[in-house]
């Protein structure tokens, strides 16, 4: 039996959902096709306590200042059962000009979030905390008043290494690369961590490499960090544009041509037309790492077909090849 959506979770895949269509979605539409509503969902059955939990949901949405726009097409204006809903994206827009939240502005945040501890939260910080959930990284609360947000990055390397870039020290650590179980020591002048096509990065001078060097942090060995005893000049605004520009070049550079169902999840979570339901459809995607976005892609077996690269595909099928293998052993 699948693990149950908690709402925290359900709330985040409607407000997806519901900005990712462009002419609207049904009520029938969401709940049989949104994740934490088509579990429960009955064809042609009682789905009356599924639509209350809907209204729920959309309640909660407007009081966190996401509200749901109602609306019915031209085609339907005649049947109220037609009534559509989306999410301006003109009223959910990240702050123009901010791109990432550098170490320093995510220090303060969680500062903010131990001072809203000492009292209930404002209406205005309780929907501000809401949007940060769904653009960056912060920890979901069942029960925002009283509660101090935190900034959740799922790796115990990254209070190290934000220590290590804002006193500027030169770092060790063993780095484990996909496949391998062997792990090797790397010597680093940390720049700066960001969170880059979703996962976590930490940049800067390889010293043994002499040059640039991304890390992922899920690959680094967290026991391992060792902090040394030399110190680094802190890099330049030039220096730390061209590192992220090697990186976003990287991505670019790797593509990946996907033919993915319609009416799937992964339909929805590759941002393709709501509207089409018929026929698969190609899609290019550029990507970081190949084996996080085939452990991505295993998630939606037999919605999405690799067409290329070959070696996405040989990844894929591994992993499955794994699991199988651990299931019969």
């Amino acid at each position: 039996m699948p693990e149950a959506i908690k709402g925290p979770e359900r709330l985040l895949n409607l407000t997806l959902a519901l900005l990712h269509t462009r002419n609207g979605l049904t009520k029938q539409e969401i709940l049989s096709g949104v994740q934490g509503y088509r579990e429960e969902y009955e064809p042609f059955g009682d789905n009356s306590s599924l639509e209350r939990k809907f209204e729920r949901d959309k309640e909660a949405l407007r009081i966190s200042g996401i509200p749901c726009e109602v609306f019915t097409l031209q085609i339907d204006d005649t049947n109220n059962q037609e009534s559509r809903y989306r999410i301006s994206r003109e009223r959910f827009e990240w702050p123009k000009g901010v791109t990432k939240l550098t170490p320093h502005q995510i220090t303060l945040l969680n500062l903010a979030g131990k001072a809203w501890n000492r009292n209930s939260m404002s209406s205005e910080a309780a929907r501000g905390l809401f949007k940060l959930r769904a653009l960056a990284e912060i920890g979901e609360t069942a029960e925002l008043t009283g509660l101090a947000p935190r900034i959740r990055t799922h790796h115990p390397t990254f209070a190290y290494l934000s220590q290590a870039i804002a006193d500027a020290c030169v770092i060790e650590f063993r780095y484990r690369k996909p496949n391998s179980t062997e792990s090797e020591l790397r010597k680093l002048q940390p720049w700066a961590l960001k969170n880059f096509d979703g996962q976590w990065v930490v940049t800067g001078w390889d010293v043994n490499r002499n040059d640039i060097r991304n890390f992922l942090l899920q690959r680094i060995v967290p026991a391992k960090i060792q902090f040394t005893d030399e110190k680094f000049t802190k890099p330049s605004e030039k220096e730390l544009a061209k590192a992220e520009d090697l990186l976003q070049e990287h991505k670019e550079n790797q593509v990946a041509l996907l033919k993915i169902k319609p009416a799937t999840r992964a339909w929805m979570h590759f941002g393709m037309d709501l509207e089409s339901t018929v026929g698969a459809t190609e899609k290019s995607v550029t990507y970081m790492d190949l084996y996080l976005l085939a452990a991505e892609l295993r998630h939606f077996a037999g919605e999405v077909e690799v067409i290329e690269p070959e070696a996405l595909r040989d990844e894929i099928r591994a992993g499955f090849e794994k699991v199988a293998s651990l299931h019969h052993g």
